[in-house]
C-alpha cells in the first residue's frame, strides 16, 4: 500500500454530497421505522432496506464521474495491493474505506473514497478498524510500517516499528489481506520483480507494486 496524495474534491461531489447523503439517511430512517412498525405488528411483507446507490449526474451515474480522479489519484494502481494497471487483470472499483453499512453517513464522503481492484474489495469486505492504515493519511509511509521479503513475495510487519505501529500494520495485513493467497499476491509480487530489467528502467508510477522499487532510482 503506498501513499496517497487525495485531490480536490471534484466540483459535482462538492455541491451535492450532503444533499445525497441527507437523502440516503432519510431512506435508511425510514426503512428502520417501517421495520419496527413491521415487527410490532407481525403482519404483511417484511420491509426491504434500500440498497445504496450512485446518484447520476448528466446521465451518469456519480461513480463514473468520481472513477477518474480517484484513478489519478493512484496513477491507475490499486489503493491498496498497489496493483497496476488495473481494469486489465483485474476489475476497478470504488471502496467506501469506512463501510457504507456501518458508517452511511460517510456514504459519498470524499475522503472516504478509494480506487481499488475487485480482489482488494472483495477481500476488505464490510471489515473496519479504527486502527486500520488510511493510504491518504499525511504520515503514513509504507516502510514505517512494512517491510517486503523479496524472497517470499511477502508483505511483512516492521520489526523496527514501535509497538502501536507494529498492532496498526498487523489489523491491516489481515483487513486488506495483503498477503492474499487466494489470488496469489506473493507470487504476482515476485514474478513483477523477476520480469523488472534494470538494464531497460520504467518509471516508478509505471510498475506494480511500487513499494518493491521504492529505493530504486529508475
Amino acid at each position: 500500500m503506498m501513499p496517497i496524495q487525495r485531490e480536490a474534491e471534484p466540483e459535482i461531489s462538492a455541491e451535492m454530497s450532503a444533499v445525497w447523503t441527507r437523502r440516503y439517511l432519510d431512506r435508511l430512517n425510514s426503512y428502520e421505522a417501517k421495520l419496527t412498525s413491521w415487527s410490532a405488528e407481525k403482519q404483511g411483507k417484511r420491509p426491504k432496506k434500500p440498497k445504496f446507490s450512485w446518484p447520476r449526474h448528466k446521465s451518469k451515474p456519480l461513480n463514473q464521474h468520481l472513477m477518474p480522479v480517484l484513478l489519478f489519484m493512484t496513477r491507475n494502481h490499486c489503493s491498496y495491493c498497489d496493483g497496476f494497471p488495473m481494469g486489465v487483470m483485474t476489475t476497478r472499483t470504488i471502496d467506501h474505506f469506512k463501510p457504507k453499512e456501518a458508517f452511511p453517513e460517510e456514504a459519498y464522503s470524499w475522503s472516504n473514497l478509494f480506487a481499488c481492484c475487485n480482489a482488494c474489495q472483495d477481500a476488505k469486505g464490510t471489515q473496519t478498524s479504527p486502527s486500520l492504515l488510511k493510504p491518504d493519511d499525511v504520515d503514513y509511509a509504507f516502510s514505517r510500517y512494512f517491510l517486503f521479503n523479496y524472497r517470499t513475495g511477502e508483505i511483512e510487519i516492521n520489526p523496527f516499528a514501535t509497538q502501536g505501529e507494529q498492532t496498526r500494520a498487523r489489523i491491516t495485513l489481515d483487513i486488506l489481506d495483503l498477503n492474499n493467497a487466494g489470488v496469489d499476491l506473493p507470487g504476482a509480487r515476485q514474478r513483477a520483480y523477476e520480469n523488472h530489467d534494470p538494464d531497460r528502467p520504467r518509471p516508478i508510477e509505471e510498475r506494480p507494486y511500487r513499494f518493491m522499487f521504492s529505493l530504486e532510482t529508475g
